[in-house]
């Protein structure tokens, strides 16, 4: 019997069944150990040597591949085609070695689909493990561990408040804190437009001013009102007639089919999708056969798909879709090892995989792969000039037209920053032509400062500057957004006050190690490990060497030494100048005070420098009136009393209060309205309640509505009833409020706890227990009435699949049971059911 590892149960399932007898195939369920969490893991004084723990939760696993690997003939190691997989391929054989369970034939295959072919292709060309892709791990490993665990410890003794900071993520954090600072620097411009609606042969089509005076218009060239209105009169009074019509034929070329980055980022702009869920949904697609493996910066296409994707062009469309010759795509992407195929379907006949989101990421990777081998596109591009009698003003009007729509009938990749000129058709026009003005608007403009990024944008700058890999962009991001260092808002990332500040000390105190260019020639260094052009412990001494030295002398300094080069590095975005002469830090409470940044127990703030006879502060980053007290900000009076109303940062986070002292009232800002929403009409509403809905028709007696430690609720004669949201506590009425106490009373209902199944999924693939969806405490689970798994925020209740519930019950199930009175990680639990 030959012992195949791979990853993932699912995985597993379907590799066996195309091995077929003489093989078993058992899943490692991801990686097996790694560096503990602890001082000393790396030691540098020992050329690096690492210690690795193993994962509680893999135990049982790792003892089943154990006792299998003794009675097998050979191992074959089968994770994923990557450095990660390489990499849990070498920490089994080592644990499997210390148990004395190795076999004396060990083997190493990949395959980049989990297809028949693939895998029997792959098991007939093993090869040995690749020390090169073993050394570029345990460097990212230490290297990253190392950061971790030195600077870490600097941030929490000098920077109150802050959390972690990693080599990675906290370059990125630099490239969001850097967009926002260009955009609070951006000063605006006023510049005017004119346009003139004109309509030839029915098509009324804009054409704008480009020539006014004789003078040619730049963008900015109308910058007030009055000289906008004066060449509007000029447009309108004048007689213009097409002096120039210029075409000029466009080939546009498809885009190659896709790497993991630019999957992320067309999946955020088409389908709304996190780069996190997005990798999850195409890692099961992987799993299930239907698309190779996700995480590459390849754009090739193996020889046998590009012939497949041709004959696919052939039938679904004429012989003029297919080129000459197949298309050979080179990426453009710094640090890019091409290491695998781009991602692309594996069976081009296979038009819908899964359901969902997993069907729209697929028909989105299948449509992206196939026009990457269609023909080009051809348009025609036409420019018309149009003067007046006085050949002194002119207007231009541009459109295209599409000849031969090419890989466009199938695909067209999104945009960040769409253009809508592109789309315009123009009438057929010919010197001469004089169509007719139907109107002239002149609109004001402001000029614009950069966006925010998106997900999709952060990666393409990552990639571009070649900072990460692509299979880490995707937990970069999540990890900013996990440690609250940045926030999105309407799809686009905003540094929080934390991100800011911590962002701020590495500038600062680690110049070097936040730059683009260090970070990205340190990436270049650890591919150059991969490729066996460096030696892994020559790197991470070089590293080392500077590295250590600067967290120690920066360890050294004092609290308050760090807390006044801050206060100077930051005072043109804490202190802004005024315009008016005034000075910035002056205090607005006592009027002699000076205002400087100070650390807190719960963060930095700024304060009067004549503390305690003045306590005025304000949060950092924060600007407008404040009261006294720290962290506190001054939002009004409330109309009924008079009194303050002020908002404070508690241990337990932002909150209202209603006056001072101890019978001051006081209302948790609620974890689901957004830090913008924090006004005076969102304290007084809060401060107000509960809320009186009425009286029960039944009971005569009243309900409220209020909010709680576990969240908003209604309350009636000693009974209570789960609501929905914040706003639902403020809009509810009697009658919805009636039933879903009643609902809560009887049990039914989902938000009340009940235990009917908000819906069966149906038989697990393996056991045959049947697979239901529940309603918890702490959200919805899945469970096969033995193992319960909480759903992963990312994976929609309604949109669970079969497979999916089952994957999460399996990893439950392998974790073991979880500690006495705690949930596991994730917070499912065994089932107690028929245990005494």
């Amino acid at each position: 019997m030959k012992l195949v590892v791979v990853e993932s149960p699912a995985k597993a399932k379907t590799i066996e069944k195309y091995l077929g007898g003489g093989y078993r195939v058992l899943a490692s369920y991801g990686h097996v150990r790694d560096l503990p969490p602890k001082d000393g893991s790396v030691d540098p004084d020992r050329g690096f040597a690492m210690e690795w723990e193993t994962y509680a939760d893999k135990a049982k696993q790792l003892k089943a591949i154990a006792d299998a690997a003794k009675q097998a003939d050979a191992l074959i190691l089968a994770t994923d085609p990557d450095r990660e997989g390489e990499a849990i391929s070498w920490h089994v054989q080592e644990l499997l070695a210390k148990k004395k369970a190795l076999p004396a034939q060990v083997e190493r295959v990949t395959f980049n689909a989990i297809t028949k072919s693939a895998v029997t292709e792959a098991m007939a060309n093993p090869r040995a493990l690749d020390e090169d892709l073993i050394d570029a791990y345990r460097a990212r490993r230490a290297l990253d561990y190392l950061v971790g665990f030195t600077l870490s410890p600097v941030l929490w003794r000098k920077l109150p408040g802050a959390k972690s900071a990693g080599r990675v993520q906290s370059v990125a954090l630099r490239l969001v804190v850097d967009r926002e600072r260009e955009i609070e620097l951006f000063r605006p411009q006023e510049y005017w437009s004119v346009t003139a609606i004109l309509e030839a042969d029915g098509i009324e089509f804009p054409a704008r001013l480009v020539r006014y005076r004789g003078e040619k218009l730049e963008r900015l060239s109308l910058g007030d009102e009055g000289s906008a209105l004066a060449a509007k009169r000029a447009v309108e009074e004048g007689h213009f007639t097409v002096a120039t019509v210029e075409t000029r034929p466009i080939t546009r070329n498809p885009p190659p089919p896709f790497t993991t980055s630019t999957l992320q980022q067309e999946a955020a702009r088409k389908l709304g999708l996190s780069a996190s869920v997005t990798m999850r949904l195409a890692q099961n697609l992987y799993e299930e056969g239907a698309i190779t493996y996700m995480r590459t910066d390849g754009v090739q296409m193996a020889p046998e798909a590009v012939s497949a994707a041709r004959r696919a062009i052939a039938d679904r469309y004429d012989a003029g879709y297919v080129p000459d010759r197949p298309r050979i795509y080179e990426t453009k992407a710094k640090n890019a090892q091409e290491a695998h195929e781009a991602i692309r379907p594996t069976d081009f006949s296979r038009e819908r995989a899964g359901s969902g989101d997993h069907a729209r990421l697929y028909e989105l990777i299948w449509k992206r792969a196939l026009a990457s081998q269609m023909a080009s596109a051809r348009l025609e591009r036409t420019t018309v000039e149009l003067t007046d009698g006085t050949g002194q003003h002119a207007l231009r009007a541009t459109g295209q037209v599409v000849l031969f729509p090419g890989f466009l009938a199938l695909y067209e990749e999104g945009r960040d920053d769409p253009d809508d000129e592109e789309s315009r058709r123009l009438p057929r026009l010919a010197q001469g032509d004089a169509p007719a003005k139907k109107k002239v608007d002149a609109e004001q403009h402001f000029t614009q400062p950069p966006p925010r990024y998106s997900e999709a944008s952060l990666v393409k700058k990552m990639e571009e500057l070649g900072i990460g890999r692509p299979s880490t962009y995707a937990s970069i991001l999540q990890t900013l957004k996990d440690r609250d260092y940045v926030r999105l808002e309407k799809g686009r990332f905003v540094p929080e006050e934390s991100g800011r500040l911590v962002t701020a000390f590495l500038e600062r105190f680690f110049e070097r190690y936040v730059s683009y260019d260090f970070t990205a020639r340190l990436e270049d260094e650890l591919d150059d490990i991969s490729g066996g052009r460096a030696q892994w412990q020559q790197v991470l001494d070089a590293f080392w060497r500077d590295f250590k030295p600067k967290t120690a002398e920066v360890m050294e300094q004092k609290p308050s030494d760090i807390t006044a080069a801050l206060d100077t590095f930051l005072s043109p975005w804490l202190f802004p100048d005024k315009g008016d002469g005034s000075d910035p830090r002056l205090c607005p409470l006592c009027g002699t005070g000076r205002l400087g940044l100070r650390g807190g127990r719960f963060g930095a703030f700024v304060a009067c420098s004549n503390y305690p006879d003045c306590k005025y502060t304000r949060r950092f980053g924060q600007n407008g009136e404040q009261a006294a007290g720290e962290g506190t900000q001054l939002l009004g009076k409330d109309p009924g009393s008079g009194l303050d109303v002020t908002l404070r940062s508690g241990r337990f986070g932002p909150y209202f209060q209603l006056g001072e002292g101890k019978d001051a009232k006081r209302a948790s800002l609620p974890k689901d309205v957004p830090p913008a929403e924090a006004d005076l009409d969102m304290a007084l509403r809060l401060l107000s309640l509960p809320r009186t809905i009425g009286v029960h028709p039944e009971t005569g007696k009243e309900i409220t509505a209020s909010i709680g430690r576990y969240g908003p609720y209604l309350a009636h004669d000693g009974k209570y009833a789960k609501l929905g949201s914040t706003a639902e506590v403020f809009e509810i009425g009697m009658n919805a409020a009636v039933v879903k106490l009643a609902e809560a009373a009887s049990g039914g209902g989902r938000r009340a706890g009940s235990r009917e199944p908000l819906k069966v999924l149906g038989k697990h693939p393996r056991t045959e227990a049947e697979i239901r969806l529940m309603e918890g405490r702490f959200g919805p689970y899945v469970t096969d009435g033995t193992t319960n798994a909480t759903l992963p925020k990312t994976l929609a209740p309604d949109q669970v699949t079969l497979e999916e519930a089952a994957q999460l019950i399996d990893d439950r199930a392998a974790k073991g049971p979880t500690k006495k009175g705690r949930a596991g990680k994730g917070g499912a639990r065994k089932s107690t059911k028929g245990k005494k």
